[in-house]
């Protein structure tokens, strides 16, 4: 739901492995400050406190509708009191209106989006947003301009893209349509779906259907592409392909029909609106810490995970935030379960591997960072990180050895040269050691450490007889 924001605080993870400081061990560098009590008390009473965290929680004698009204009631409350205390912070703002979008309320969202150009005209996520729910209320003139503009600020933006193809079509100017999809370098079932409706709108039933093969290479089971396939048929004359297409269609709709009917049968609104509303805390939660709340951004962590204790996001930022406060073991159960979330994300299994060796719990570190290894073998983190742990522990120096020098292979910068020197003297290679501790000071040439291991090494040489 909240994925717009997201690109505005900066990603949820850094887009690179926090860096380890080697004479301290692996380190996550987060740096943050405990704050004050949470501010803005809620009035006993109202509709609010009643959602407000701890008087919201699952209850027997609740009914799962009125567990659901007051936990809607909470989400917007989080999002209009971040709003109130920061009316002029643009995130606080749209967060409000994907708010506002989520529970129905579009004129709202719609006048948060356009006080939110008004505070940063640059956002291509908020033009994208208005866009978007203007096309759902068929403004099809509107909403084209607003992509249009999205694009402008960023031409990469997939989504916009696509709709704006979308809106184009349903405005009936195939031509426009298929110089938007054309300008995207990202070419999938999707955008080959809509070039397939858009030549076939245009009467180019030759190329809609070799569009609409591509739809269904990429996603067989495309019922759409299969109408377009059956109608472009039948308008080029071959009623038995079209017949069968129309079949598969038929085939599609039934069985996807079906699937609805199971997944309604099992559907449980609660526990979706209890994760849209633990969402909802997370990115609150964000822009608190982007103003320098972290007392607030804590709370709002915690109660996500009351909610929905398998939020990756609210795992993840918590278990930092304990860290730094010094809860290292509540840190590394966090942790555990975030990498138990999401098995296969090299950068949880880093951050586990960083909290275990602060307990200095070095096997279990050294497991998690062979874990990071295996998951990106091209990334230099892991090799540093257990070249690091094995070279502190004295422990098989020739294993070090291999890990500096992967580290160095795929990344040469001063860190992992420097480490490579202390990898080559421990065993034994003194010359060698020498010279990748001088390409480290040549690279960094105000690092204190580097120069002075560099004289060093030159010294014990120069008395070697």
């Amino acid at each position: 739901m909240h994925a717009s924001i997201v690109r505005r605080l900066g990603p949820h993870r850094a887009g690179r492995f926090i860096a380890f400081a080697l004479t301290a061990g692996p380190a996550t560098g987060w740096a943050a400050e405990t704050a004050g009590p949470a501010q803005y008390p809620i009035e006993e009473g109202t509709a609010a406190h009643e959602a407000s965290p701890g008087r919201a929680a699952v209850r027997e004698s609740v009914s799962d509708a009125e567990q659901d009204r007051l936990l809607r009631v909470e989400q917007l409350t989080v999002a209009r009191r971040l709003t109130e205390e920061w009316p002029q912070n643009d995130n606080a703002v749209y967060l409000l209106g994907l708010v506002c979008q989520q529970q129905g309320d579009f004129d709202e969202a719609i006048r948060c989006w356009e006080r939110c150009i008004e505070l940063d005209s640059q956002r291509a996520d908020v033009f994208d947003s208005l866009g978007y729910a203007l096309l759902l209320r068929g403004e099809y003139g509107r909403a084209a301009e607003l992509f249009r503009r999205a694009l402008a600020i960023e031409p990469g933006r997939y989504e916009a893209r696509f709709r704006l193809a979308d809106t184009l079509l349903r405005q009936g100017d195939p031509q426009a349509a298929i110089r938007v999809l054309d300008e995207e370098r990202r070419s999938g079932p999707g955008t080959a779906r809509l070039l397939g409706l858009a030549h076939q709108q245009l009467g180019d039933y030759p190329a809609a259907e070799r569009h609409y093969r591509e739809a269904l290479a990429g996603q067989s089971e495309m019922a759409e592409a299969y109408y377009g396939l059956a109608t472009v048929c039948a308008r080029m004359d071959r009623p038995d392909e079209a017949r069968a297409y129309r079949e598969k269609f038929r085939q599609l709709k039934a069985a996807g029909q079906q699937e609805g009917r199971d997944w309604r049968r099992v559907f449980n609104p609660l526990s979706v609106t209890r994760q849209s509303v633990a969402m909802t805390h997370t990115d609150v939660a964000r822009v608190q810490q982007s103003m320098g709340n972290l007392a607030e951004a804590e709370r709002l962590w915690r109660r996500a995970l009351e909610l929905d204790p398998a939020n990756v996001q609210a795992l993840r930022h918590l278990a930092l935030f304990d860290q730094e406060a010094g809860r290292q073991a509540e840190a590394v159960g966090l942790l555990e379960r975030l990498c138990a979330a999401e098995p296969n994300d090299a950068e949880h299994q880093f951050l586990l591997g960083s909290a275990l060796y602060r307990q200095e719990r070095t096997d279990d570190a050294a497991a998690a960072f062979r874990r990071v290894i295996e998951l990106a073998p091209d990334r230099p983190e892991g090799y540093r990180a257990l070249c690091h742990l094995l070279l502190v522990g004295e422990r098989d120096p020739a294993e070090a050895l291999r890990l500096a020098q992967a580290a160095a292979r795929l990344e040469p910068s001063a860190l992992h040269l420097h480490l490579l020197s202390q990898a080559l003297e421990r065993n034994g290679d003194l010359p060698r050691a020498l010279a990748a501790s001088e390409q480290a000071a040549a690279l960094s040439p105000r690092n204190a450490e580097y120069r002075q291991r560099y004289e060093s090494l030159r010294q014990r040489l120069q008395k070697k007889p």
